[in-house]
């Protein structure tokens, strides 16, 4: 199988500076449940325990609204590094790094959900997130391995969904309800025909997650 070299152009610049050799970091593609897979999916696991358990039981009322902007912002930055990455390093259209993949879109929604506290939004993802951002952690469509830039902005990404209705659930106790499956249903339904017919306009947008 084919080398993959640690952040060619655009990673290479950010990380290496420019002019600097690209480095080689693997010998091999992504393989499911490897070493590496496994071990980002416990490492994440645990630093998701861990920092709900801290946020709920060490930082203050007054001072979560910090940690929320703060995270907010941090997951803005990297979503749209990686976005400028695919651009760049693999050629894709504009059109077909926009957030409109349910993993995509919930980053969006995860970002303003921490910005307002929005119940209605928080409904949604604790269905998106918790099946949707587990099941790619799981089952991943990564091409990179461990420690590519690509492979740590894919799982940390798709973390910080989970991160975020676990947060929301047991720091300020939010909880779906009956009508949450309904109102996701509908409104999950409703996206799908609108993304249809983008798809139908616009083939080849949206692949990438």
């Amino acid at each position: 199988m084919r080398q993959l070299k640690c952040c060619p152009g655009f990673w290479s610049n950010a990380v290496l500076g420019e002019g600097k050799e690209t480095v080689v970091i693997g010998e091999r593609g992504f393989e499911l449940f490897s070493a590496s897979h496994v071990g980002i999916l416990a490492a994440l696991g645990v630093a998701g325990i861990l920092f709900v358990y801290f946020a709920k039981r060490f930082i203050p009322p007054n001072r979560q609204r910090v940690l929320e902007v703060g995270w907010a912002v941090y997951m803005t930055v990297q979503y749209l590094a990686e976005r400028t990455w695919y651009c760049i390093e693999d050629g894709y259209p504009v059109r077909e790094i926009l957030p409109f993949h349910i993993c995509g879109m919930s980053t969006v929604l995860t970002i303003v959900m921490l910005l307002t506290r929005n119940r209605r939004i928080y409904e949604l993802l604790y269905f998106w997130g918790l099946a949707g951002a587990t099941m790619a952690m799981f089952m991943p469509e990564v091409e990179y391995d461990f420690p590519h830039p690509a492979f740590l902005s894919y799982f940390t990404g798709h973390a910080f969904l989970v991160y975020g209705v676990a947060y929301m659930t047991w720091v300020h106790g939010y909880r779906p309800t009956l009508g949450s499956i309904w109102r996701m249903a509908l409104f999950t339904n409703a996206y799908m025909l609108l993304m249809a017919g983008v798809k139908e306009e616009q083939p080849g947008s949206n692949d990438i997650t």
